[in-house]
């Protein structure tokens, strides 16, 4: 990655039936696959940006989540 800490090529969007798995490659470092054939997303993560991930990404759900209940609270907002 030329000592760049984050290295962009596309983005992708994963809709709720997406095939997804990963492969552990040695002690610090995993591959998530997202999709099948042709059409597929790579994200390789060390083992501490996979820590901060699912930390960022379980707060979003909790953002996601206090959201739904509140437009389900006030259907009208």
């Amino acid at each position: 990655m030329n000592g760049e800490q984050l290295s962009i090529g596309s983005w992708v969007l994963v809709r709720d039936a997406c095939s997804m798995h990963h492969m552990i490659n040695g002690s610090d470092e995993v591959e998530f696959t997202f999709g099948r054939g042709s059409a597929v997303f790579d994200f390789l993560f060390s083992a501490d940006a996979l820590r901060r991930f699912v930390l960022v990404g379980l707060e979003a759900l909790r953002e996601m989540e206090d959201l739904r209940a509140r437009e389900k609270d006030n259907p009208d907002r």
